[in-house]
């Protein structure tokens, strides 16, 4: 029976515009060899820019991405900014990113004969 090695896994989460960049991101991770990526739609309020509405009332919602990539705690660092970098965080409505730990994970790998999907 193997032993069992528990490291510290991260968590990184991005809400992104929904115009594509989160498809960029995606594809941009699957060429490093990173599977461990998804991506879902949501509306939100004051998610990438103010919320601007009347008085008394909701402002409208707005469709964003939100991508979570689990990573291993030593390599979270870099791929925050790979992710910020492919995602364009940095722009005006680019969204907005954080890191967080994960008290647990399990590791998936894919069996090397398989051809990945595109």
């Amino acid at each position: 029976m193997s032993e069992t090695q528990l490291v510290e896994n991260k968590l990184i989460t991005a809400y992104l515009p929904d115009d594509g960049s989160d498809k960029e991101v995606l594809k941009a991770l699957h060429g490093k060899g990173i599977y461990t990526a998804n991506s879902v739609g949501l509306r939100g309020i004051s998610m990438l820019r103010p919320a601007k509405g009347k008085a008394g009332r909701l402002p409208e919602s707005e469709a964003v991405k939100m991508v979570t990539v689990m990573v291993a705690g030593e390599e979270a660092d870099e791929m925050f900014e790979f992710i910020f970098d492919k995602g364009h965080v940095g722009r005006q409505g680019g969204g907005f990113m954080f890191v967080s730990t994960l008290s647990a994970a399990t590791l998936f790998t894919l069996p090397e004969d398989v051809q990945a999907e595109h």
